[in-house]
């Protein structure tokens, strides 16, 4: 039989549902192609992102559509829970969960509503090709899962790279764990995120907390949200701690749940000079920074 995947969201990252997919198929005999929809007997396509959604126009109404952005739906538990075909997308690293969900209820995120409270998943051995040497571990919030030790200590055991996909909870940190952390061989910076100046007490004893442990300030880097509504006070109070510490810092800009379209227009300013401070980080994104602060700034002081 011949199968075909089409990935709707055709973003850099692969799409692990579909690979666990053609390892199911395969494993049956099943021929499988990747976004090649003719004469394929039988389909499948997944989307993620809401914003990638109005591309199931293009799909067969013979297939079987799912994915987060679609209809939530999840893989039976005998496709799930096997090894994933990394060569569909040719990769030349493992990926996968070892836990599930989230005890944190950002508004942003799909993930609690989705997965609920955090839980135990797999091992690393039900998705870890030993023909690799990196590893991308995708679980939401690694530290706050029961399993977080034994997912650590198997990674250290095994000698393996590893790249904590969606970043870990400063909140959570333990001088343990992060002692923990650093026994690691880390494939890439440690990310964390300061989303909130509410929470700036926890990163300043994280940051901390790290350094003890061993960590260099330049294996560290900070995701920081930044929201339209908020107060400019907020983003400049951030952006000065990790300019203060000087860890790498990635802008990433709101997103509604089930939004038809990622981001938000910012109007260009005639003074860009915001004062920003001096921050590591990606140029584009620190462009677009420099447009929403002096977007609200200016917004905020009309209304003075």
């Amino acid at each position: 039989m011949k199968v075909t995947l089409l990935d709707l969201d055709a973003s850099r990252f692969p799409n692990l549902a579909l690979m666990k997919l053609a390892a199911w198929h395969k494993g049956k005999g099943d021929s499988v192609a990747l976004n090649f929809p003719l004469g394929a007997d039988r389909g499948y396509a997944s989307c993620v992102f809401s914003w990638h959604r109005d591309r199931l126009h293009t799909v067969p109404d013979t297939y079987q559509a799912g994915g987060a952005a679609l209809n939530g739906s999840v893989l039976p538990s005998e496709i799930e829970h096997q090894m994933p075909d990394y060569d569909l997308y040719g990769l030349d690293y493992s990926l996968g969960f070892t836990s599930r969900g989230c005890p944190r209820h950002c508004d942003f995120c799909l993930v609690p509503r989705k997965e609920g409270a955090v839980a135990p998943w797999s091992t690393i051995y039900e998705f870890w090709d030993p023909a690799h040497q990196r590893i991308r571990l995708l679980d939401n919030n690694l530290l706050a899962a029961p399993n977080w030790r034994t997912t650590l200590t198997d990674i250290h055991r095994e000698r393996i790279a590893v790249e904590f996909t969606q970043g870990l909870d400063i909140r959570l940190l333990t001088p343990h764990k992060a002692e923990t952390l650093r026994r690691l061989k880390l494939w890439g910076e440690l990310d964390f995120a300061f989303d909130d100046v509410a929470y700036e007490r926890a990163v300043h004893k994280g940051i901390e907390v790290l350094r003890t442990a061993g960590f260099t300030i330049s294996r560290l880097s900070f995701f920081l949200l930044f929201r339209p509504e908020t107060h400019s006070a907020n983003d400049f109070r951030r952006l000065q701690v990790m300019a203060d510490y000087g860890v790498a810092v990635y802008p990433m800009f709101y997103t509604p749940l089930d939004a038809a379209r990622k981001g938000w227009t910012i109007p260009r300013q005639h003074n860009p000079d915001v004062g920003i401070p001096l921050v590591r980080g990606p140029r584009p994104q620190f462009l677009k920074l420099i447009r929403l602060l002096a977007w609200k700034l200016a917004r905020e002081n009309e209304g003075t």
